[in-house]
C-alpha cells in the first residue's frame, strides 16, 4: 500500500463519513477515548466504507496486533514506516530526541560490543570482506597490529 493512497483514503473516511468517535467492537472494555478508522481484514484499502470499521485505539491496536503481548505483523511493520517516511519532524520533537539521547553512546560499536564480536570471533577464521569491515570500527593502532600480524600468520600457513 502506498503510503499517498493510504492517506487519502483515511481523508476520505473522514471526509465522507466523519472522525470516528465510536467502537464498533462488541467486546470492547471502553478504555480508550480515542477512535481510528481499522481496515477490516482480508480487505483492500479502496474507497469503500463497508471495508472499514471504527476502533477506539485500544482495540485497534489489539485487532491489528501492535499491544503488547501480541507480535506486530510485517506487513503492518511496513505500513507504519511508510506513513512515517519523508514527515517533517517539528523542532519540539527535535528537541525531545536529543534530550532523550544525550549521553547514550551512538557510535558505531560501543566498547563492549567491540569486546564481545572479538571474543565470539576467537579462533574463527575471518574472510577479506569480514576483516576490512570489522577493522573500520578498531580504533587502537595496536588492536590493528595484532589483526595484521595474525593475518601474515594465517596467510604463512596456507602457503
Amino acid at each position: 500500500m502506498q503510503t499517498k493512497e493510504y492517506r487519502r483514503i483515511h481523508h476520505w473516511l473522514r471526509r465522507e463519513y466523519g472522525n470516528a468517535d465510536y467502537c464498533e467492537k462488541e467486546e470492547c472494555l471502553g478504555k480508550s477515548t480515542t477512535y481510528d478508522w481499522a481496515l477490516k481484514k482480508g480487505k483492500i484499502y479502496e474507497y469503500k466504507r463497508e471495508n472499514f470499521f471504527q476502533l477506539c485505539r485500544s482495540c485497534h491496536m489489539l485487532y491489528d496486533g501492535t499491544r503488547k503481548g501480541y507480535k506486530i505483523s510485517e506487513e503492518t511493520r511496513s505500513k507504519l514506516r511508510e506513513s512515517h517516511l519523508g514527515l517533517p519532524v517539528s523542532k519540539e520533537t527535535r528537541e525531545k530526541l536529543s534530550k532523550a539521547l544525550k549521553g547514550k553512546k551512538r557510535g558505531p560499536l560501543s566498547s563492549q560490543h567491540k569486546k564481545k564480536l572479538s571474543e565470539s570471533h576467537k579462533g574463527k577464521k575471518w574472510s577479506g570482506e569480514q576483516r576490512e569491515k570489522f577493522s573500520k570500527y578498531v580504533t587502537s593502532d595496536e588492536t590493528k597490529k595484532k589483526l595484521s600480524d595474525a593475518a601474515k600468520r594465517q596467510w604463512a600457513r596456507k602457503k
